[in-house]
C-alpha cells in the first residue's frame, strides 16, 4: 500500500513513516489525512486540508464503538473529502490555488477544540510570576513572547 500512495506523491511531498508528525505539520502547505485526529491539530495552522476518503477504516472504527471518530461535529468540514486518486490531485492543486476557500471552518474549529491557542507561553509565565509573588504587569512583553 505505501509503494501505491508513494507512486501518487510528487516533488516536494512527505509520507510520514513515524508517529510524530508535529514537525512536518509546521512545514506542510497542506494535509492529505484519512480521518486522522492530526487533522484537528493542523486546523492551528488554517492551513488546507484533503481528506482521502477510507471507508473501511471508517467501517471498522464504528464497529469497535466508533471511539474517537466525530464526524459529525466538525468531522471532515474542515476538509475537502475525495474519493480517488484523481481526485486527490485536483484537490490538491485547488486547494493550494485556494488555501483560503474553508479558512473559517478550520479557524472555528480551531478555536472551539483548543482553548486559547498560540498564548500558552505567556499564560503560563504571568501565572508562575503571580505564584513567586511577582506583579507579571512589571513584566516586558518580550520577556513572555520569546
Amino acid at each position: 500500500r505505501d509503494r501505491e500512495v508513494r507512486g501518487m506523491l510528487g516533488p516536494g511531498s512527505c509520507l510520514a513513516e513515524h508517529s510524530d508528525v508535529s514537525p512536518l505539520l509546521a512545514a506542510a502547505d497542506l494535509l492529505v489525512t484519512d480521518a486522522s485526529s492530526v487533522a484537528f491539530e493542523y486546523c492551528i495552522r488554517d492551513r488546507p486540508i484533503v481528506f482521502f476518503d477510507t471507508p473501511k477504516l471508517l467501517d471498522k472504527r464504528a464497529m469497535r464503538g466508533g471511539e474517537g471518530m466525530d464526524l459529525n461535529t466538525h468531522g471532515r468540514n474542515i476538509g475537502r473529502l475525495v474519493k480517488t486518486a484523481s481526485e486527490l490531485t485536483e484537490a490538491i492543486g485547488d486547494e493550494l490555488a485556494d488555501p483560503e476557500r474553508l479558512s473559517a471552518r478550520r479557524r472555528a474549529a480551531a478555536e472551539q477544540i483548543f482553548h486559547m491557542s498560540g498564548s500558552a507561553t505567556e499564560r503560563t509565565a504571568r501565572r508562575l510570576c503571580e505564584l513567586a509573588g511577582y506583579d507579571p504587569a512589571r513584566l516586558a512583553p518580550e520577556a513572555v513572547t520569546r
